[in-house]
């Protein structure tokens, strides 16, 4: 696919620099590095960091924490042939948070990508599976 231009949708030139972007954490700022298109329009002269590049340096930091991308989400919810309701009720959390991990609005916390990536392979989810059936028979009396 080829970029183009947001102001004159002419095709676009990348150019990928290195980034050197600064990230903070409980014990200080450290700096991680990323490769980050940059696009250029030979037809009106637009120069910049487009929606690929916010996506290059989202990626470095989730990759750095060891979480799955909004779009790794996204593919394993695709790939599993989930509605975003459908994988939120398996996962035992409201849509509205699930749509936000996805968008790169919130990242999941560890126990949720855990989980995430548990349900990404068929023999987790069979066993996920059986644990949601034996809760749900294990049901309390009401008073």
């Amino acid at each position: 696919m080829t970029e183009t231009c947001p102001f004159c949708d002419a095709p676009v030139r990348i150019r990928l620099v290195n980034e050197a972007i600064p990230y903070t954490t409980p014990q200080g700022t450290i700096t991680l590095h990323a490769k980050v298109p940059y696009e250029i329009c030979a037809a009106c002269g637009h120069e910049g960091f487009g929606e690929a590049g916010e996506r290059a340096r989202t990626e470095v930091v989730y990759h750095h924490l060891g979480r799955l991308t909004p779009w790794e989400i996204v593919a394993i919810r695709e790939k599993l042939g989930l509605t975003q309701a459908a994988f939120a009720d398996q996962l035992g959390v409201g849509r509205a948070s699930l749509e936000r991990w996805e968008r790169g609005g919130v990242m999941q916390n560890q126990s949720m990508d855990n989980l995430i990536r548990l349900m990404s392979e068929a023999t987790h989810r069979d066993w996920l599976d059986q644990q949601r059936v034996v809760s749900a028979s294990h049901s309390f009396p009401s008073n």
